[in-house]
């Protein structure tokens, strides 16, 4: 019997960095990456991934994953999924990031769920297309994602019927981090997330010294 679920974003809170930007740099993408954050800040989130997801179009799925392999994971990350699971929790990787990639990562750190953003592989190739349903639950102040994490704690809490702790850095975090049993902003990026948020901590070394029961209610 599981005593919670603790949902974890990807890019930014277990990856010390962001996967797009890896790419970005391997690729030689980086130009085209700055116009579309440029124009990102005007156009609903999805559009937004839409215009990523084509930049990638044609590469090889087994060379991202590889690049994808050596993004170095947060500090205190590893342990504190450790602790989670030595205690009766539930993992999640909830991300707007692939889910391709989430599921190599949910692999290598035993994590129990992932929710991330499906595209279309053909023979190894990465076409681009996003094929994801979009499920955003279009909440106030909420960017239009394909991927809603507030969606996806919904449905956990209805299957499992247990306490939800969201860990997110960002923008895309801000909607399930409105309605989890527990939400903690770690390191995070913007005003807005760490407002709304019950905890805010610089990283997981700060989580590993407190009791997981400080967090499921």
């Amino acid at each position: 019997m599981l005593k919670a679920i603790f949902v974890l974003d990807m890019d930014g809170t277990i990856l010390s960095q962001r996967t797009v930007d890896v790419f970005c740099s391997a690729f030689n993408l980086n130009d085209k990456l700055k116009l579309i954050d440029e124009v990102g800040e005007v156009l609903p989130a999805y559009r937004v991934e839409e215009m990523v997801a084509e930049l990638f179009k044609g590469k090889k799925v087994d060379e991202m994953l590889e690049l994808f392999k050596c993004i170095p994971l947060n500090e205190g990350v590893e342990e504190f999924i450790e602790k989670l699971k030595e205690n009766d929790c539930g993992v999640a990787i909830a991300t707007d990031s692939y889910t391709f990639l989430a599921k190599s990562l949910a692999s290598r750190l035993k994590v129990d769920f992932v929710y991330g953003l499906d595209v279309k592989i053909i023979d190894n190739i990465f076409t681009g297309k996003i094929v994801s349903d979009y499920r955003c639950l279009e909440i106030p102040s909420c960017r239009k994602y394909y991927v809603c994490k507030l969606w996806f704690i919904r449905k956990l809490k209805e299957m499992y019927g247990v306490p939800i702790v969201s860990l997110g850095d960002g923008e895309s975090d801000y909607c399930m981090s409105t309605e989890a049993d527990y939400s903690i902003a770690v390191n995070p990026k913007t005003l807005k997330l760490k407002k709304v948020c019950k905890l805010s901590v610089k990283g997981f070394k700060d989580l590993l010294e407190l009791d997981l029961n400080t967090f499921i209610p």
